[in-house]
Protein backbone atom coordinates (compact mmCIF):
# COMPACT_ATOMS: atom_id res chain seq x y z
CA UNK A 1 0.00 0.00 0.00
CA UNK A 2 1.77 3.36 -1.20
CA UNK A 3 0.82 5.76 1.07
CA UNK A 4 3.21 8.76 -0.18
CA UNK A 5 5.07 9.22 -3.72
CA UNK A 6 8.41 11.13 -3.71
CA UNK A 7 8.62 14.83 -5.49
CA UNK A 8 11.99 13.04 -7.48
CA UNK A 9 10.00 10.11 -8.95
CA UNK A 10 10.08 10.16 -12.85
CA UNK A 11 7.96 7.27 -13.89
CA UNK A 12 4.06 6.59 -14.51
CA UNK A 13 2.47 4.99 -11.39
CA UNK A 14 -0.86 3.28 -11.50
CA UNK A 15 -2.84 3.78 -7.74
CA UNK A 16 -5.71 1.87 -7.32
CA UNK A 17 -8.57 3.31 -4.23
CA UNK A 18 -9.05 1.10 -1.52
CA UNK A 19 -12.67 1.85 0.08
CA UNK A 20 -13.68 0.50 2.86
CA UNK A 21 -17.00 0.55 2.59
CA UNK A 22 -19.63 1.00 5.81
CA UNK A 23 -22.60 -1.47 5.38
CA UNK A 24 -25.52 -0.96 7.69
CA UNK A 25 -28.00 -3.48 9.32
CA UNK A 26 -31.85 -3.67 9.15
CA UNK A 27 -34.00 -5.62 11.83
CA UNK A 28 -37.40 -6.26 10.39
CA UNK A 29 -40.36 -6.77 13.26
CA UNK A 30 -42.43 -9.62 11.56
CA UNK A 31 -45.26 -10.04 14.11
CA UNK A 32 -45.86 -13.52 13.60
CA UNK A 33 -45.08 -13.19 9.22
CA UNK A 34 -43.02 -14.21 7.00
CA UNK A 35 -40.34 -11.84 5.20
CA UNK A 36 -39.95 -11.82 1.51
CA UNK A 37 -36.84 -13.58 0.86
CA UNK A 38 -35.50 -10.45 -1.44
CA UNK A 39 -35.34 -7.84 1.54
CA UNK A 40 -32.17 -7.14 2.36
CA UNK A 41 -30.66 -7.43 5.62
CA UNK A 42 -28.18 -4.66 5.22
CA UNK A 43 -27.70 -1.59 2.73
CA UNK A 44 -24.58 0.26 1.78
CA UNK A 45 -23.77 4.21 2.66
CA UNK A 46 -24.31 5.69 -0.52
CA UNK A 47 -26.74 3.15 -1.81
CA UNK A 48 -29.46 2.56 0.43
CA UNK A 49 -32.26 0.22 -0.81
CA UNK A 50 -35.22 1.63 -3.76
CA UNK A 51 -37.83 -0.62 -2.07
CA UNK A 52 -38.63 -3.41 -0.02
CA UNK A 53 -40.83 -6.53 -0.81
CA UNK A 54 -43.93 -7.69 1.29
CA UNK A 55 -44.07 -9.76 3.96
CA UNK A 56 -46.73 -12.24 3.93
CA UNK A 57 -48.86 -13.42 7.35
CA UNK A 58 -51.57 -15.55 6.71
CA UNK A 59 -55.13 -14.27 7.59
CA UNK A 60 -53.55 -10.33 7.53
CA UNK A 61 -52.89 -7.69 4.93
CA UNK A 62 -49.61 -6.17 4.50
CA UNK A 63 -50.58 -2.43 4.93
CA UNK A 64 -46.30 -1.02 4.98
CA UNK A 65 -43.09 -1.40 6.73
CA UNK A 66 -43.19 1.52 10.08
CA UNK A 67 -39.84 3.01 11.16
CA UNK A 68 -39.36 3.67 15.15
CA UNK A 69 -41.28 6.75 14.48
CA UNK A 70 -43.84 4.58 13.65
CA UNK A 71 -43.62 6.37 9.80
CA UNK A 72 -44.29 4.42 6.88
CA UNK A 73 -41.06 3.86 5.30
CA UNK A 74 -41.03 2.55 1.16
CA UNK A 75 -37.07 2.93 0.73
CA UNK A 76 -33.75 3.81 2.31
CA UNK A 77 -32.05 6.94 1.11
CA UNK A 78 -28.62 7.05 0.05
CA UNK A 79 -27.44 9.64 2.27
CA UNK A 80 -28.55 7.50 5.27
CA UNK A 81 -26.00 5.71 7.65
CA UNK A 82 -27.37 4.06 10.30
CA UNK A 83 -29.16 0.81 11.60
CA UNK A 84 -32.53 0.45 10.73
CA UNK A 85 -35.26 -1.38 12.49
CA UNK A 86 -38.46 -1.91 10.48
CA UNK A 87 -41.92 -3.53 11.54
CA UNK A 88 -44.91 -4.79 9.30
CA UNK A 89 -47.97 -3.33 9.88
CA UNK A 90 -51.17 -5.54 9.46
CA UNK A 91 -54.68 -5.21 9.07
CA UNK A 92 -56.86 -8.50 9.85
CA UNK A 93 -58.61 -9.78 6.99
CA UNK A 94 -62.42 -10.24 7.67
CA UNK A 95 -63.72 -13.58 7.58
CA UNK A 96 -67.18 -12.83 7.03
CA UNK A 97 -68.71 -14.07 3.93
CA UNK A 98 -69.63 -10.66 1.79
CA UNK A 99 -73.19 -10.01 2.40
CA UNK A 100 -75.43 -9.83 -0.41
CA UNK A 101 -77.50 -7.42 -1.43
CA UNK A 102 -81.58 -8.39 0.00
CA UNK A 103 -84.92 -7.48 -1.36
CA UNK A 104 -86.33 -4.94 1.31
CA UNK A 105 -89.97 -6.24 0.59
CA UNK A 106 -89.07 -9.94 0.91
CA UNK A 107 -85.34 -9.75 2.71
CA UNK A 108 -84.44 -12.31 0.13
CA UNK A 109 -81.05 -11.90 -1.83
CA UNK A 110 -81.92 -9.63 -5.30
CA UNK A 111 -81.67 -11.53 -8.19
CA UNK A 112 -80.80 -9.98 -11.15
CA UNK A 113 -81.71 -10.94 -14.31
CA UNK A 114 -79.62 -10.80 -17.46
CA UNK A 115 -82.17 -9.89 -20.51
CA UNK A 116 -82.83 -12.54 -23.08
CA UNK A 117 -81.65 -12.00 -26.91
CA UNK A 118 -82.39 -14.25 -29.24
CA UNK A 119 -80.14 -14.17 -32.89
CA UNK A 120 -83.37 -12.61 -34.57
CA UNK A 121 -83.33 -9.45 -32.40
CA UNK A 122 -79.16 -9.51 -32.99
CA UNK A 123 -79.96 -9.95 -36.81
CA UNK A 124 -82.44 -7.38 -36.96
CA UNK A 125 -80.06 -4.62 -35.02
CA UNK A 126 -77.11 -5.59 -37.21
CA UNK A 127 -79.60 -4.90 -40.75
CA UNK A 128 -80.56 -1.45 -39.12
CA UNK A 129 -77.07 -0.33 -38.45
CA UNK A 130 -75.97 -1.50 -42.27
CA UNK A 131 -78.75 0.08 -43.38
CA UNK A 132 -78.67 3.39 -41.20
CA UNK A 133 -74.53 3.38 -42.13
CA UNK A 134 -75.25 3.48 -45.74
CA UNK A 135 -77.91 6.55 -45.81
CA UNK A 136 -75.29 8.22 -43.70
CA UNK A 137 -72.74 7.43 -47.01
CA UNK A 138 -75.09 8.24 -49.48
CA UNK A 139 -76.27 11.30 -48.19
CA UNK A 140 -72.55 12.67 -47.37
CA UNK A 141 -71.84 11.82 -51.19
CA UNK A 142 -75.13 14.10 -52.41
CA UNK A 143 -73.63 17.04 -50.02
CA UNK A 144 -70.07 16.38 -51.90
CA UNK A 145 -71.79 16.26 -55.29
CA UNK A 146 -73.35 19.80 -54.42
CA UNK A 147 -70.21 21.53 -53.01
CA UNK A 148 -68.33 21.03 -56.91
Amino acid sequence: MITNISNTENRDITLSPIFNIKKFEITYNLDGGINHIDNPLTYEAGVGVSSFFAPSNEGYTFKGWLNNAGEIITSIDKTSAWDFELTASWEKIDDKDPVEPENPETKDPVETETPKTSVKDSMIMYLSLIVLGAIVVLNSKKKLRRKY
